[in-house]
């Protein structure tokens, strides 16, 4: 079930077995057949690493993401 706020409850057994832990942030990916929910920990973010070398957006460019996606919530 999800509150009016948005917030929706992880199972405790979900949660024990993902290291979810309160403050803990989550990465929310589309799918074709729903949305996947991944912890962003350590190992999330090290799957990441050298992948942008060299092409990572400007400061401007970022800026402006960061605006329209705020503008689409």
């Amino acid at each position: 079930m999800m509150t009016s706020k948005g917030q929706v409850v992880v199972p405790s057994r979900l949660r024990k077995k993902y290291g979810i832990k309160p403050g803990l942030k989550i990465a929310f990916i589309e799918q074709k057949d729903g949305v996947l929910l991944i912890p962003m920990d350590e190992a999330f973010f090290s799957q990441f690493v050298g992948i942008l070398k060299g092409t990572a957006p400007s400061k401007k460019e970022y800026l402006a993401w960061k605006k329209e996606e705020m503008r689409a919530e």
